[in-house]
């Protein structure tokens, strides 16, 4: 059932002056008839109806060769001047409102004669000035560094200059106040922002009328905004309403994500009147007519509609507020918003990039193209820059220290350092570094390219790489171990763990939990697992040998497993997936066992890059640069993979992470793009 939003369209009068013969011209007088009729259309929103509605006339009749002019007042739409002498004069007509308040006039210079009996006075002025004063209000839980940027539009014709205006927020609210405005039309367009990022908006026409003030709260309601339906009421000219009603919205409806919606303005019995339609998305344009198509991104959304005609005053306006939810699968990211430098304020991106997120939900983007380290917020599907500052290194892993605001950082030159995070300013500080080299110099890592949050023992973080001894021919990959809670002892202390493989490991997956890092070897198909100990917290065990069957290895992760002491992996090889076992109670030379071959039902030439587990392992992320998408599957608690959809990125994704809660995905490409993904998570309260 569609709820009816209705609403009035203001009239005011045409002034039709019809001269009737009273005498011939021989008598050199004759009978000036005035006929009134409508000449402005009642408003969409009739949030002052009386002010703009005429209820009595004054006509006065000036001859230009002197004379005392003759003044009638009347409520009739038909007036008789009656033995007028024959020559020009000027005549002036005024509607008046209901307080006795002119509001629109009209004049003419009309020349009387025996054959010229009739001419037409048109009130097309609209008299005086008024004021404005609206305040916008917010939750200001819900917005860190607010204001309100306003633009005051005239429409219709009407005169005056445009007024843009941002507001300084006072608490939870700004106001936004403009005097003496000729009477008339205006668009009323504000935007709130977050530190320059809009993340609500409006528009609303506004009529000013002589000697009066708009005044209006207007909320931006952030969190709340019920899916409702809009209806709009026109009255003609003779002041009979005609139903106008928005389509597209249903009561009590939540809409599809990134779906097609197509709203209408069913103007019924007004086809032949020609009627200006313009919407507005959150405060922005997005079509004009009486039908139009959005696409809305997740979340919280104001549609308004502005309409006009081509009479004075006509302009008016009507909201919807309903929600763009994601009513899709749970756990299949759907496009949230495409984020680009010139879109955010200072914002940096490049196709080498580090990202996580941080314990306040916030997400650190480290840029190596431009030496920089930044804290970005999600905001309504884009980022807002909230700290930047220059680093020295190029950063190749980072690992945020679940809980706290410490993060790991791995450099190109074998620094490890660990950082510091102030929510409250945005920026990060070096609290602890170390060279991952030996006291000689001699042992360093030639290649890092993998960080863990977990390693053996307590408070302590992994760097997996490539070892190198300076001066011997001697190679090994490794781990070096960091304590991020006692920082005296953040030194690193090396540990081999394979000698076999005399180069680095082309292929590199960790579990989010950091129990579990598997490494893959293109020469010799070998791989090496790297787990804690089933027994012993401050430990970790090992398992390597070749891979059977595999082929062109790309990615790699841990699955779950039907044992707790079964490793189970997953490895993308080409356009299958091969899953492996080991056994975590045998010795680490038992290596791995073939268990199966998945043909991927996306299709061929994927090139898969990067595996990634949401935090419950029950949805696996494929990261595909061969057709710019991202594959989702269902893990089982067996780590059964069960294809579930595709989502397509318009760009090569080089890697992606997930915000704690699994609610939000961020990927950055090949060349700097960088896209919010949202994704229905099934928890009470999300997305």
């Amino acid at each position: 059932m569609k709820r009816h939003k209705t609403a009035a369209i203001l009239a005011l009068a045409l002034v039709a002056v019809l001269l009737a013969t009273a005498c011939q011209e021989a008598q050199k007088t004759a009978d000036l008839r005035v006929t009134l009729d409508d000449s402005i259309d009642r408003t969409l929103v009739p949030k002052d109806p009386e002010e703009f509605k005429v209820v009595k006339y004054r006509i006065t009749c000036q001859a230009r060769g002197g004379g005392d002019p003759i003044t009638l007042d009347t409520i009739r739409s038909s007036i008789v001047f009656q033995g007028l002498p024959l020559g020009t004069y000027d005549i002036s007509a005024t509607g008046r409102n209901e307080s006795g308040q002119d509001i629109v006039s009209g004049s003419s210079e009309f020349n009387l004669t025996g054959s010229n009996t009739s001419a037409i006075i048109v009130l097309n002025r609209l008299i005086g000035s008024g004021h404005i004063s609206i305040t916008f209000t917010w939750d200001k839980e819900l917005v860190g560094k607010p204001s309100v940027h306003v633009t005051l539009t005239p429409m219709d014709g009407q005169e005056g200059n445009t007024i843009e205006k941002t507001l300084e927020a006072s608490g939870s609210s700004a106001t936004f106040t403009a005097n003496d405005l000729p009477s008339g039309s205006y668009r009323l367009t504000a935007k709130l922002m977050d530190k320059g990022v809009s993340v609500a908006g409006c528009v609303e026409a506004v009529r000013i009328a002589d000697k009066s003030t708009v005044s209006a709260e207007i909320p931006f309601n952030l969190d709340k905004l019920p899916s409702s339906p809009g209806n709009i009421t026109l009255e003609n000219q003779a002041g009979i309403p005609i139903a106008c009603t928005i389509e597209g919205v249903e009561e009590g409806q939540t809409v599809q994500a990134q779906q097609e919606l197509e709203v209408d303005l069913v103007t019924d019995g007004l086809e032949e009147m020609s009627v200006q339609v313009e919407w507005y998305l959150d405060g922005s344009p997005v079509g004009s007519g009486r039908s139009i198509t959005l696409t809305p991104q997740p979340g919280q959304h104001r549609l308004d509609v502005v309409a006009s005609t081509d009479k004075l005053g006509s302009s008016g306006s009507t909201t919807i507020k309903f929600e763009a939810a994601l009513l899709g699968d749970i756990g299949v990211p759907v496009m949230g918003g495409r984020v680009t430098e010139a879109g955010v304020d200072g914002l940096s991106l490049s196709g080498d990039m580090v990202m996580d997120f941080l314990v306040d939900g916030n997400l650190m983007i480290v840029d190596n193209d431009a030496n920089r380290i930044q804290t970005c917020a999600i905001v309504r599907n884009t980022l807002r820059l909230d700290g930047s500052q220059e680093i020295e290194d190029d950063i190749v892993v980072a690992a945020s220290i679940a809980g706290t605001s410490r993060i790991g950082f791995a450099t190109l030159d074998n620094r490890i350092a660990m950082y510091e995070y102030s929510s409250g300013t945005g920026r990060f500080s070096e609290i602890a570094e170390t060279q991952c080299i030996s006291d000689d110099g001699k042992v360093f890592f030639d290649d890092i390219y993998g960080i863990s949050r977990k390693a053996p023992g307590d408070n302590m973080f992994a760097v997996f790489g490539f070892l190198r001894i300076e001066g011997y021919d001697s190679f090994t990959n490794a781990v070096s171990q960091h304590d991020w809670e006692d920082l005296e002892n953040f030194k690193a202390s090396f540990q081999q763990i394979d000698s076999k493989v005399k180069d680095s490991y082309d292929v590199f997956g960790v579990h989010h939990s950091g129990d579990d890092a598997i490494m893959i070897d293109l020469q010799t198909r070998r791989a090496f697992a790297y787990f804690q100990h089933l027994d012993r917290d401050d430990r970790f065990d090992s398992i390597y040998g070749e891979l059977p069957q595999i082929g062109n290895p790309t990615a790699v992760t841990v699955l779950p497993s039907s044992g707790r002491n079964i490793l189970r992996m997953v490895v993308a090889d080409d356009d299958r997936f091969l899953i492996y076992e080991g056994d975590k109670d045998g010795k680490s030379s038992d290596g791995f066992t073939y268990r199966e071959s998945m043909i991927r039902p996306e299709g061929s030439g994927l090139e898969s890059v990067r595996f990634i587990l949401n935090a419950t392992d029950t949805f696996l992320y494929v990261l595909n640069q061969g057709n710019d998408s991202i594959s989702t599957y269902s893990v089982s608690g067996e780590g059964r993979l069960t294809y579930k959809a595709m989502t397509e990125l318009g760009f090569s994704p080089v890697d992606a992470v997930l915000s704690p809660d699994g609610g939000y995905m961020a990927v950055y490409g090949t060349g700097g793009e960088f896209a919010i993904l949202r994704i229905r998570t099934g928890i009470s309260g999300q997305s």
